[in-house]
């Protein structure tokens, strides 16, 4: 997951995913970041990776995204884009077992459950540990991937839980 005040190179940022994995642009709106959409998409297929933006009404027709990601507080814009038939691929966010189930008729690709570890993103919440994510993953059938405070040494104590990954700005 990008974030343009931590990490200003997106390119540079965007290089470093996995094979395979999923890029999330968070823009928060900034026409600078927006700017890069065309060449990110040509990063992304390198890495055959799938390419998500953060929601903004105005990117619904993007030819450079594969879908979206919604903010917890957007979650209401994914459903009424799954209510008119959209199937792109959705990641939703979620700070509580609650808002994970909210999320479910929405048929996201995957939930982003934070905050997993003590981080210091200013939107960290209180951790929910290794534990509290696991059971996420085993009661609830959606892929749930950990944010917040993962590092390689962190990453190491969700080996082994179930969960379907994990999604980072820094650590990696």
């Amino acid at each position: 997951m990008s974030d343009p005040d931590r990490i200003p190179d997106v390119l540079k940022h965007a290089r470093q995913l996995p094979r395979g994995g999923i890029y999330v642009l968070r823009h928060f709106g900034r026409e600078d970041v927006l700017s890069h959409l065309p060449t990110l998409r040509c990063v992304i297929d390198e890495r055959e990776g799938l390419f998500l933006a953060s929601w903004m009404s105005r990117l619904v027709s993007c030819k450079y995204l594969d879908g979206f990601h919604f903010p917890e507080r957007h979650r209401g814009c994914a459903a009424r884009l799954r209510a008119r038939g959209d199937k792109r691929f959705f990641t939703i966010s979620a700070h509580s077992p609650g808002a994970v189930r909210k999320t479910l008729p929405l048929r996201p690709g995957a939930v982003i459950v934070s905050t997993a570890f003590t981080s210091q993103s200013p939107t960290a919440t209180r951790p929910l540990g290794p534990w509290r994510l696991a059971s996420l993953q085993s009661n609830f059938k959606v892929p749930v991937y950990a944010l917040g405070g993962i590092t390689p040494v962190t990453l190491k104590r969700l080996n082994g839980l179930g969960l379907s990954g994990a999604a980072g700005v820094s650590g990696f």
